[in-house]
């Protein structure tokens, strides 16, 4: 084979017994909480998990962690101390062989970033290492180390292990069988055992090497360098970088990299093994172009599948994962110009969109190093420079540069490591910007730079290896240097909105709220708006210490745009005391409809009228932000039948009134024509609204006026709630030869005691009701006038008079000599037909008198006592109240009465 392919290759994994491809996938929806320190209790949600917890790894990083309950769908899991921030979380199911990772935890502690953060220890490691892993091979809960190392010119080569013992005193290294001049090493569980496997790429052997785990810790070692590898092709000069993913979602580690096919480009196309469970196979280039550099593996898109970057002199090329998954689409390339350059991808400013950070050379005769950000646009297909951040630290070449993201200060944000062969700089990520670097020098050299808890204290360590001497340094977190340091809250990132505008009450849901396990402390969260005018203040609801809680806003009527919204924990501590979550609310603008006051209906009363001007008001685009050319149109309908002209504007937009004139002809008595008006703004939805009014001929008539029935006297009823409406009836327009609009008018003498109307009436009906109401502390007698108009000079109205006698209101209170109403008993009440019950404690006669509300006495008697009940009999007369009086030796007591 030619031109760098490689050529198809069976291996067989020793114990690898997993089931069919198609069969019982994994897949792993949530993490809660993201975040925390290590002891954390997290609930991973999905599905394909195994019941029996036994039978279920969970990995937070390279450590393996102790499972707590388990079910197909739910695991519970304790963070172990050995992670690292961030830690990839996977979950294997060991009974089906398949597994699935989701996005990182990230561990959160109390620290702080200077020079004294980290105390540096050596230890003796292999010569010329160039690459380094960290594993937890034999399962004690600490993290090893691996290093691949060799030099062509002495023929060394070899996977060396160095075992952890007890606070990161790591142990002698142990040579594993390997390669010839290994230079790239990676750490998965391949055959899904729960037990950490090595794949090595031999840039010497051109081949690439698989160690599996062992279950007695340790690594089985292959026959030779070529058993269990895959021999490049003719004309392939090395092996230049691989990752191991699962490139095609089926649940199975895949191995993807990047030969080196071209000597003079010192290039190679992107490939990848795929895992078939019993080995692996080669699949065609994904058709991405050469890359002479790096290689990384991310979901781009938030598609959930796997994408493949590379990049090279041209830019970032990125190769989609297609929504078939069943390859890549066409690649995607991102202009960048770049000198030399290492590559790390991970979510840097907390949006949920995976970031791409670049180290490339300041130019190629100086010795410093730039540092560029790129996020992937929320929309589209290309990364967007954010950011770039430069230092001119001294270098030893190129070859000894690394860059590595990890949470180093413990505050729950990637920063960003960098060696540069002389030193290792730490970039402090504060808000998704970084400040000018901590650097740690280290005379003994640096090329690689690992992060993990070694010592298993729950803090960020760091590993950094030397292609100059045979040590390993350990730059362990030194607690004692920073005193008394407080965990920062924590709080989940927060996805973007896009909302329509007048857009409703908007809830979003806030999680992974904490102290961040300092004891003691509550939790406040605020919130801002970066635009109060699009987006007004939110409000938040949240108890601590609770995990969860909710933001609410609206947006402002008629506003579009964009706007941030920033949430931010406080634990109420001096240092790390807050973490703050932002994002993006964009409101896509919508048309409001225009607007147009209603027209009163026109009367033409002369037959020589020739046409109607009519005055227009109101006339907007609907919102005070829309800026559109307004048109105005009519329709006119003639009640007779036939066409006519639809009439003429005057009017200039914007302006806010106009004029509409109609010519008129023919005219008949009555309804003449229907003209609807309409204005209009352009645009594609709510563009148009309608006004409809009516043009009635109306001549000077001989015809009576309108009528209305006489109305009764009425006496308001204080027993009621609500006054019951007066009855109107015949009402006509009182022509006989036309049909004219009538309207209907009330008005009281006296609106403090008798509130009326509005008058219940629709032309040209016969009947209407007249609504009032009395005033609760008076009485007296009005006179309401009701009107009746059609609109005629000449008999054109009638107006019937009518009175309402308010009743008084009686006092409540006990006057000299009189008792209370309490004192004397009277049911029942209402009384039926004037019958009823009067009962009172006093022992000796009684004089009751009954009158009427205009004081008319109509009924009397002496009672020889009210302590045995008295039934009483009124005369017959109208229903109505009328007021009980009871005149004792001990006072006078007052009741009123409802006679039905």
């Amino acid at each position: 084979m030619k031109h760098g392919l490689l050529a198809l290759f069976s291996l067989l994994l020793v114990g690898l017994t997993a089931p069919s491809r198609a069969q019982n996938p994994v897949s792993l929806t949530t993490v809660a909480p993201a975040s925390g320190p290590a002891g954390t209790t997290i609930t991973l949600t999905g599905s394909g998990f195994a019941a029996t917890a036994a039978q279920n790894a969970v990995f937070v990083g390279r450590v393996r962690a102790t499972l707590t309950a388990a079910s197909a769908t739910q695991l519970s899991a304790t963070v172990p101390a050995g992670a690292r921030s961030p830690s990839i979380i996977t979950v294997i199911n060991t009974a089906t062989g398949r597994q699935a990772s989701t996005a990182a935890f990230r561990l959160t502690f109390a620290g702080a970033l200077n020079t004294a953060t980290y105390q540096r220890t050596d230890y003796p490691a292999a010569s010329n290492v160039n690459d380094v892993a960290g594993a937890d091979v034999n399962a004690d809960g600490l993290v090893d180390i691996l290093t691949a190392s060799g030099a062509a010119a002495t023929g060394g080569s070899s996977v060396t292990l160095l075992l952890n013992g007890a606070a990161g005193q790591f142990q002698p290294p142990i040579q594993l069988l390997g390669g010839f001049l290994p230079s790239q090493l990676e750490v998965a569980d391949l055959n899904s055992d729960g037990r950490p496997d090595l794949v090595v790429g031999n840039a010497g052997s051109l081949d690439i090497s698989v160690l599996l785990g062992s279950a007695g810790g340790g690594f089985a070692s292959a026959q030779n360098p070529d058993l269990g590898g895959l021999r490049l092709a003719d004309g392939t000069t090395g092996l230049r970088t691989l990752r191991v993913a699962d490139a095609d979602n089926d649940g199975l580690p895949d191995i993807v990299f990047i030969s080196k096919v071209n000597i003079a480009s010192n290039s190679g196309p992107l490939q990848w093994l795929r895992n078939t469970g019993s080995g692996f196979q080669l699949q065609p280039a994904p058709g991405g172009p050469n890359t002479n550099e790096a290689l990384a593996v991310g979901d781009f898109n938030q598609d959930g599948l796997t994408d493949l970057l590379g990049i090279n002199s041209s830019g970032l090329t990125v190769l989609l994962r297609n929504a078939a998954n069943t390859g890549f689409n066409a690649p995607e390339t991102t202009a960048l110009s770049l000198i030399q350059y290492r590559l790390a991808v991970a979510d840097f400013d907390d949006d949920g969109r995976t970031d791409v950070l670049i180290l490339r050379s300041a130019s190629s005769s100086q010795g410093g190093y730039d540092l560029l950000l790129y996020e992937r646009a929320a929309s589209g297909t290309a990364f967007q420079g954010v950011q770039i951040f430069s230092s001119q630290l001294a270098t030893s070449g190129s070859i000894n540069r690394s860059l590595t993201a990890a949470d180093a200060d413990g505050d729950g944000r990637l920063d960003i490591l960098v060696t540069d062969g002389a030193r290792l700089s730490v970039w402090r990520n504060v808000g998704g910007s970084f400040n000018q670097p901590v650097s740690f020098a280290n005379p003994s050299g640096t090329r690689q730079a690992l992060a993990g808890d070694f010592d298993g204290d729950g803090r960020t360590d760091i590993v950094t290896t030397t292609a100059t001497n045979d040590l390993l340094s350990l730059y362990r977190y030194n607690p004692a240097a920073n005193p008394n340091q407080n965990n920062p809250p924590t709080l989940n990132a927060l996805a973007d909105l896009t909302l329509s505008e007048d857009a409703g009450p908007q809830t979003v849901a806030l999680s992974g709220i904490s102290n961040g396990g300092d004891a003691g402390q509550s939790v406040t969260l605020t919130v801002r708006s970066s635009d109060p005018a699009l987006i007004p203040p939110p409000t938040i609801s949240y108890f601590s210490p609770t995990t969860t809680g909710t933001l609410r806003f609206q947006p402002a009527p008629d506003a579009f745009g964009t706007c941030t919204i920033t949430v931010t924990a406080s634990d109420g501590q001096p240092q790390n005391g807050t973490i703050s979550r932002t994002f993006t609310v964009s409101i896509a603008p919508l048309n409001d409809a225009p607007t147009l006051d209603a027209v009163p209906d026109v009367i033409i009363t002369q037959a020589a009228t020739s046409q109607i001007a009519v005055a227009l008001s109101g006339i907007t685009s609907g919102a005070a932000n829309e800026n559109q050319t307004l048109t105005l149109a009519a329709s006119v309908s003639l009640a007779g039948g036939g066409a006519i002209s639809n009439g003429s504007f005057t009017y200039t937009s914007p302006a806010t009134t106009g004029q509409y004139v109609l010519p008129v002809a023919a005219l008949q008595p009555g309804l003449y024509a229907t003209v609807t008006l309409t204005v209009n703004d352009g645009q594609a939805i709510s563009n148009s609204f309608s006004r409809t009014f009516r043009i009635f001929y109306q001549p000077g008539s001989a015809a009576g006026p309108p009528t209305l029935d006489p109305i009764a006297d009425r006496t308001a009823d204080r027993s009621l709630t609500s006054q019951l409406p007066v009855p109107l009836t015949g009402i006509t327009d009182g022509d006989p030869g036309q049909t004219l609009p009538l309207t209907v008018t009330a008005v009281s003498s006296d609106a403090g005691l008798v509130a009326v109307g509005p008058v219940s009436y629709t032309s040209p009906a016969s009947t209407g009701s007249l609504p009032y109401t009395i005033s609760a502390t008076r009485g007296g007698t009005v006179v309401i006038s009701l009107t009746v108009s059609n609109g005629q000079s000449t008999n054109g109205t009638i107006t019937r008079t009518f009175r309402v006698t308010v009743p008084p209101v009686l006092s409540t209170a006990t006057a000299a000599g009189q008792l209370p109403a309490t004192w004397l008993q009277l049911y029942p009440n209402p009384a039926p037909a004037g019958r009823f019950w009067l009962e009172a404690p006093a022992a000796g006669p009684a004089d009751v008198t009954v009158a009427d509300l205009a004081g008319r006495v109509v009924w009397q008697q002496w009672v020889a006592s009210l302590q045995k009940p008295q039934l009483l009999q009124l005369p017959a007369g109208p229903a109505g109240v009328y007021v009980v009086k009871v005149r004792t030796a001990e006072g006078v007591a007052i009741r009123r009465v409802l006679v039905e």
